[in-house]
């Protein structure tokens, strides 16, 4: 079946107390999906002064996008 939705979807992974430590500040009436796509404007409209902002926050290890790659049979990480 295709999809009918007309924004493409698109994933973020975050630990749980990370995102339980932010869900406290996003005001009410306003959820995480907002905030992200509100932070997305922010970045595309001022982007110096957002890249400031956060800048020591970004993730030392950034994880990694897409599915885990399948591992042979029998081998192990």
């Amino acid at each position: 079946m295709p999809n009918l939705h007309r924004l493409k979807p698109r994933t973020w992974r975050a630990e749980d107390d990370e995102v339980k430590a932010a869900q406290e500040h996003i005001p009410d009436g306003k959820n995480m999906g907002a905030f992200i796509r509100a932070c997305v404007r922010a970045l595309g409209q001022n982007p110096a002064a957002v890249l400031a902002a956060i800048a020591e926050h970004w993730p030392e290890d950034p994880k990694p996008t897409g599915r885990p790659r399948k591992q042979p049979a029998g081998e192990s990480e």
